[in-house]
């Protein structure tokens, strides 16, 4: 079963963590894509705050599903959010 964006914004943060433990890193994503930062079931942080918040953090993703990435952004150890990448059209 394909997971959507739509379908990681409504999951806790437990199985949010769980799908990104299960799923491989994939191949390294190239090109345009849409992100969703995923601070909380039904929530998102507009592009400028991702953007000022880039410059400190590290992230790591996997993908969970066809052209689809489930990622965590991290500040030193500490998880901060999760982000979805989505590529497809």
């Amino acid at each position: 079963m394909a997971i959507t964006v739509s379908e990681l914004l409504k999951m806790s943060q437990e199985k949010l963590d769980e799908i990104f433990t299960d799923s491989p890193a994939g191949e390294i994503p190239d090109g345009e894509a849409k992100g969703t930062a995923i601070i909380a079931p039904g929530t998102s942080f507009s592009d400028e705050i991702a953007e000022f918040i880039s410059h400190w953090i590290r992230d790591e993703i996997r993908e969970v599903a066809p052209n689809l990435y489930l990622g965590k952004v991290y500040w030193g150890k500490r998880r901060l959010i999760d982000f979805a990448i989505d590529f497809n059209k």
